[in-house]
């Protein structure tokens, strides 16, 4: 049987029913190709005299289907490599040559992939070129076969990485349980098994997808180590913590490997350590550091984007979770990939870019760089709070949904988010891999696609990405529909606002929102958020230059006058700021003579504002290495409501104004008109035309 059939046969022998959407969409194909390869299907098992696949919107799995289905699929993984394209046959050559598991010849391995032995010289090529960026050479060495050499730590990370790329991929995992299998090594599903034991009997918390992660890296890392051991112990600031040396000790002893060099186990526990959630309460020397460190980055996010989360304990901790990891990680060179940055990066711009900034100092307090993977991770956990406005909606909850959260916590907090922003009337919680069994209590269950076989469940299994563009929460919401034969939830009118303004310039929106809502019988109580500016948060009005201050109590009230004035806060917003000052130190500085006041929105934020006031006096507010303060930006983030817009990405632009030298020039000229220009970016003529504060009026 073909692979392409066979991971369709696989999808269909996870649950009792799939929409056809849901097919085409996790296969990548269009529906022609999809019934194509329906009829292929169907021909295989009517000639075995089984029951054919009944095609339509939804398909619904028999419990005999569904076991046949994976029958063949077993069938297939038994059967030896071949039909692999030429990346994919790189990839079995590198984990071969790692492993030196067998000494092939070229006809050998020529024979065992099903190519000519030309084809084999020209793959070894390719793969000398993949590895030519990391100093590592594939030789031809008596008696050994094919050997990849180089620095052993290189050689190590490299093939680290390709396993966590591939058990990102539902193609490549394949190949690497293949090549395990039939180079006779180790069983995944048995380690799998045996870590899950391990894990809770020493109490490490693994995320699922990372765990399948760590076995693989396990069971191909242990192959290495008998030939290419290393010596000495590694070098790192704390002692390794007792619970993560414990599980690995056991896990050796279940492999009669215990013999192996204090190197080799230390990196097992620095895996461990690096694909592990981290828990504050447990005992060791790391805790208060790493402590430190998430608290660092979550204050430094909050002062640049003059925001306080409503959850900030739950962040906090959701934080340390993933940087007790990311520490461990950072420290031992290990790259965890993510396989939805560049849909991050692109979704969530300004959160990332903030993030980016927010993890500085931590960078210098560790001396090692966050690379963009990490930063992707962390920029979840911010969107899971500062995007999630599930906690000011209300609804009646018909229906009861579960999430499976086999990635990390930062995405599955982000996705129960998403999905409560789309089903306000569903009632969501987590389900772990032990509560599985009671999901006939759940009419659907969400998972991500990271993982490549689906549990069997009662009830549907909805697959969605973790980070969903407006397009897929619309498709998403369709699905549901479907499987539900009801409308449990129905794209926004802001949804559509947003996807209609991709492609189109919107002249009228109020008109536009109002003709759609008439259209689709939706009310406007919950509008999309609104991404504000700088131009939305300023106006020329705010903009004083020439000030004076004998304090800094002083020179927070003059900052925040023009505020004041417009309706923007309350004095009681003014005050909590210079209280918050003196119980917590000089928080608002957040540059070398750049000041950012604000307070919590609670305590008299009314509608979002931004004043800027330049000082002829520098103004001492304490802040080590900071002081004296000149410039002066006083925020107002409005008050908490469903339909409050998001000043984050205006908190972006200004950050990105701070690090541009030009802006410090014009400040020291004290024209408001070419400040406003610049903060705003306006031509000449449009800051001549300047008028007040569009939301305050």
């Amino acid at each position: 049987m073909e692979s392409e059939l066979t991971n369709l046969a696989q999808l269909l022998a996870s649950k009792k029913q799939f929409a056809q959407s849901e097919l085409c969409e996790q296969l990548h194909l269009s529906r022609r190709q999809l019934n194509y390869r329906l009829e292929k299907l169907n021909a295989i098992l009517y000639s075995q005299g089984l029951e054919q696949i009944q095609t339509g919107s939804v398909f619904r799995i028999s419990p005999e289907l569904k076991t046949r289905l994976k029958e063949l699929c077993r069938e297939q993984k038994s059967q030896p490599a071949s039909d692999l394209s030429r990346t994919e046959r790189m990839l079995w050559l590198f984990f071969s040559f790692f492993t030196q598991s067998n000494s092939y010849s070229l006809n050998e391995l020529a024979q065992l992939l099903n190519v000519s032995r030309n084809t084999i010289i020209n793959d070894i090529r390719c793969l000398e070129g993949a590895l030519e960026p990391f100093d590592l050479l594939v030789q031809r060495a008596p008696r050994q076969g094919h050997i990849i050499s180089g620095d052993e730590n290189m050689i190590r990370k490299t093939a680290a990485r390709q396993i966590m790329n591939s058990t990102i991929s539902s193609k490549d995992i394949r190949i690497l349980r293949t090549f395990l299998l039939e180079e006779e090594l180790l069983d995944p599903d048995e380690c799998f098994s045996i870590c899950r034991r391990l894990a809770h009997k020493h109490s490490v918390r693994f995320a699922d997808e990372r765990l399948g992660m760590f076995v693989y890296v396990f069971l191909l890392m242990m192959s290495r180590v008998q030939n290419h051991p290393l010596g000495d112990s590694l070098l790192l600031p704390y002692a390794l913590p007792t619970r993560e040396k414990e599980f690995v000790c056991d896990l050796l002893q279940e492999y009669g490997l215990d013999n192996i060099t204090s190197g080799d186990f230390d990196h097992l526990v620095l895996w461990v350590l690096g694909a592990s959630i981290g828990d504050i309460e447990q005992d060791s020397e790391d805790i208060t550091t790493l402590a430190f460190l998430t608290g660092q980055i979550l204050n430094r996010f909050e002062l640049l984007c003059g925001k306080r989360p409503l959850q900030e304990e739950e962040l906090f901790m959701r934080l340390f979770s993933h940087l007790r990891g990311a520490f461990y990680r950072l420290l031992g060179g290990i790259s965890l990939p993510h396989p939805l940055k560049k849909q991050i990066q692109n979704e969530y711009s300004y959160l990332y870019c903030m993030t980016k900034r927010a993890v500085s100092a931590a960078e210098n307090t560790l001396g090692i760089p966050f690379n963009e993977d990490e930063l992707a991770y962390l920029t979840l956990h911010f969107a899971s709070v500062y995007t999630n406005r599930s906690s000011l909606r209300q609804g009646k909850v018909r229906r009861k949904a579960g999430i499976i959260p086999l990635s990390g916590p930062g995405s599955a907090s982000l996705m129960e988010a998403d999905l409560q922003e789309m089903f306000p009337e569903m009632d969501f919680c987590f389900l772990s891999p032990s509560q599985l069994k009671d999901a006939k209590e759940y009419d659907l269950v969400f998972m991500p696609p990271s993982c490549s076989v689906k549990p069997v469940l009662p009830c549907p299994i909805i697959t969605i990405s973790p980070v969903l563009s407006t397009q897929e929460k619309a498709f998403v919401i369709r699905e549901v529909n479907t499987l539900l034969g009801e409308e449990a939830g129905a794209p926004s009118i802001g949804m559509l606002i947003e996807a209609i303004s991709r492609f189109a310039r919107i002249y009228d929106e109020p008109s536009l929102r109002r003709s759609l809502s008439a259209m689709l019988g939706r009310s406007l109580s919950h509008p999309r958020q609104k991404a504000l500016t700088l131009r939305d948060l300023a106006c020329l009005e705010n903009i004083q230059t020439g000030c004076r201050a004998d304090s800094w109590e002083e020179a927070i009230e003059i900052s925040y006058r023009p505020l004041l004035e417009s309706g923007a806060i309350t004095q009681d917003y003014v005050d909590h700021t210079i209280e918050a000052i003196h119980l917590s130190g000089p928080y608002c500085v957040i540059a070398p003579n750049v000041a950012l006041a604000h307070a919590n929105p609670k305590n008299g934020s009314l509608i979002p504002g931004l004043a800027l006031s330049i000082f002829d006096t520098p103004v001492r507010f304490y802040a080590r290495g900071n002081d004296p303060v000149t410039i002066i930006f006083s925020l107002s983030s409005g008050e908490e409501t469903p339909d409050k817009p998001d000043h984050l990405p205006a908190m972006n632009r200004l950050l990105e104004l701070l690090e541009d030298p030009s802006f410090y020039e014009i400040a020291k000229q004290n024209d408001p008109k070419a400040l406003y220009a610049k903060l705003c970016e306006l031509s000449a003529d449009e800051c001549k035309n300047a008028a007040s504060h569009p939301l305050g009026s």
